[in-house]
């Protein structure tokens, strides 16, 4: 991450599924920082109807991935997993971040 990270949302850690708090970009992109470890797998899910969630397999390096979207829109994500013995991480940064 950043030195200085504009955050949407801050650091969340947890070990079950769960619906992330409601943000809203400023930008035309916001740029999510995500860990997994344990046995299995992890989604992102950019909404309750989401039919194309972000898929994390968990122990591989840390994921980046930027978002398009329409500036000043509320954001509902939620994380749900798929595994034993899991740990998940992710924050969410305004704008554009190295990947």
């Amino acid at each position: 991450m950043p030195e200085k990270p504009d955050f949407l949302l801050p650091v969340t850690k947890g070990r079950d599924s769960r619906t992330l708090p409601v943000f809203t970009p400023a930008e035309k992109v916001y740029t999510i920082h995500a860990l997994c470890t344990g046995k299995g797998t992890m989604t992102i899910q950019y909404g309750p109807k989401d039919s194309d969630p972000s898929k994390i397999t968990c122990g591989d390096p840390v994921t980046v991935g930027r978002v398009y979207t329409a500036p000043d829109e509320q954001k509902h994500l939620s994380v749900k997993v798929n595994g034993t013995d899991m740990h998940w991480s992710i924050a969410i940064l305004s704008g554009t971040h190295a990947t």
